[in-house]
């Protein structure tokens, strides 16, 4: 008879890795990042405004940041709602 044991509680072992995803989210044409609501087209205009307001430097890493956009693609929505962009 095979006997099953249950591993500890991995926050006791090893503490969670957080990830983008729990500091930012998109809702209802709004981005929230650590808690705070940004509206959309405000959010882009501040992303805007960090790509443009500066020289590049040597390997910035705005160059790399237009060309993954660029490569997006309009693409069925989670669970069919609408279109969403992913890099496919």
């Amino acid at each position: 008879m095979t006997r099953v044991v249950e591993a500890p509680p991995t926050t006791k072992m090893y503490p969670r890795v957080r990830t983008l995803h729990d500091f930012v989210s998109v809702h209802a044409g709004h981005v929230s990042i650590n808690g705070t609501s940004i509206e959309l087209p405000r959010f882009l205009d501040m992303v805007m405004h960090v790509l443009t307001s500066s020289n590049l430097a040597q390997n910035d890493p705005r160059i790399s940041f237009v060309s993954k956009v660029m490569a997006l693609s309009a693409v069925e929505g989670y669970d069919g709602a609408g279109e969403r962009l992913a890099d496919v």
